[in-house]
């Protein structure tokens, strides 16, 4: 144990994997089974060593042949055991894996979270606590440096172990940090925030209380205050107090936002009216019964008012909703911002479907072949605002050459923004709203499905006027 936290494992091209089975037993917590398959497989290397290799380079001596499927394997994005049971808040399973290979309690995941990094956000008390012994152990054996360095290891955010359990208020997990390892508390991230400021910056009370708490025997907190920019914890607090009176220029930015939301809630809710009007009055008829192939159906035009009139109607109510939420502030701010970045999307799509229904609608009264001047007329006038009060219909042609590096660097992808598989429908909902495709392309797409639309409507007026 006493060389055993200084061992990473390898990420090269050869790198070992874990076993289905394993992997298996991992996720679902099977302690048993895991128990079998150790007993199977005996211990890997006398001493639980593991080699690592960076970018090519080996830092380590190459162990020697492993079977695929051991507890040195790691998945395809680089977590080993430990971290699979950690994870999942598995303690039993984190014990067995830490007591046959305790060289995985220092590894680090592509996103050089350790182990411990995964039970703080999992807020595993009972796996932190497990973690937290064999680093004991190590340092009670010789390893007291690699111990450190492991208990307060950053990950690729610059975030500690304790930072995590405080940003996502794993009240249990900061409890035993602060039993069990106080020093944490003092430990900054690479721009130099605390976990105190931390705690302050997102008004969670309970993680300051906790995070100040003295220790058993009256030992006050070590915790740092320390924040960006020579700021302290203090005025973390102080800026996001509730009490505070805001300035003069934090006033008027509010009240330009309120504003803002009011009159975007009010042209939603006019055009959600206009088209809901609209559906019930739908003007036109329909093919006449002499018509030799397309008797009784519908004309063009109405297919179309309909379907343009319908997604004004629903673009623009939940545009709306969207503007209601985005404006309550009992929802969490990150909520609220992601509320109004959809109300901002959906309603330049309500004024399009609008102006569309309002040409279409235009049409089918005009429907007389004495009319297809004013129809023609009817639809040009109609594209203009399309074309010229929407500016992000030009965006792309400004953007096409970063769109062809997003397609031959990600292909479909990274213009979706679905690099991975997503964990629910909203989430796949929050990737597309931020993707270049959603941001760049939709509207004009869009303007070209209305164009293209136009253009066969009057086509078919000229040439099958009896359609």
């Amino acid at each position: 144990m006493s060389e055993s936290l200084v061992a990473p494992v390898e990420f090269g091209p050869e790198q070992m994997t874990l076993g289905t089975e394993l992997l298996r037993v991992l996720t679902t917590g099977d302690a048993a089974r895991l128990k079998e398959l150790l007993r199977s497989e005996g211990r890997p290397r006398a001493d639980g060593h593991v080699a690592i290799e960076v970018n090519g380079a080996s830092t380590g001596a190459a162990p020697s042949p492993v079977r695929t499927g051991c507890l040195l394997g790691v998945t395809s994005n680089g977590n080993t055991a430990l971290y699979l049971a950690a994870s999942r808040g598995h303690a039993e399973l984190a014990a067995l894996v830490g007591e046959r290979a305790p060289s995985l309690v220092a590894t680090r995941n592509g996103g050089l979270d350790t182990p411990l990094h995964c039970a703080a956000k999992a807020g595993s008390r009972d796996v932190a606590a497990c973690l937290l012994s064999l680093m004991r152990a190590a340092a009670a054996g010789g390893a007291e440096e690699a111990a450190v360095a492991a208990l307060r290891a950053r990950n690729r955010l610059g975030a500690t172990a304790l930072h995590e359990a405080v940003r996502l208020g794993r009240a249990a997990a900061v409890e035993l940090f602060m039993a069990e390892a106080p020093e944490m508390t003092s430990v900054t991230t690479d721009v130099g925030v605390s976990p105190l400021y931390l705690a302050a910056e997102t008004r969670s009370e309970q993680m300051v209380r906790q995070l100040l708490r003295p220790s058993a025997d009256g030992t006050p907190s070590p915790a740092s205050a320390a924040g960006r920019h020579g700021r302290t914890a203090l005025h973390a607090a102080a800026t996001v107090s509730k009490d505070r009176t805001p300035t003069t220029e934090e006033a008027a930015a509010s009240d330009e936002e309120h504003d803002m939301l009011r009159n975007g809630a009010i042209g939603s809710v006019l055009i959600a009216t206009v088209a809901f009007a609209a559906a019930f009055i739908v003007p036109g008829g329909f093919v006449a019964d002499d018509h030799r192939s397309a008797a009784g159906t519908a004309i063009l035009a109405r297919r179309a008012f309909v379907a343009s009139d319908t997604m004004a109607f629903l673009c623009s109510i939940v545009a709306t909703s969207f503007l209601i939420y985005g404006g309550a502030r009992e929802n969490p701010r990150s909520h609220r911002l992601w509320y109004k970045i959809l109300a901002s999307r959906l309603m330049p799509m309500a004024a399009r479907f609008m102006i569309a229904a309002f040409a279409f609608g235009f049409h089918l009264v005009l429907v007389d072949g004495a009319n297809r001047g004013l129809i023609v007329f009817v639809y040009t006038v109609s594209m203009a605002p399309m074309l010229f009060c929407f500016p992000d219909v030009w965006i792309p042609l400004q953007l096409l050459g970063m769109a062809k590096a997003v397609w031959r660097r990600a292909g479909w992808r990274g213009l979706v923004n679905v690099h991975k598989r997503p964990m629910s429908p909203l989430h796949l909902v929050q990737l597309f709203v931020g993707s270049f495709l959603f941001q760049y392309l939709v509207g004009t797409l869009l303007v070209v499905l209305i164009a293209t639309t136009f253009a066969v409507a009057i086509a078919l007026s000229i040439r099958l006027p009896n359609y």
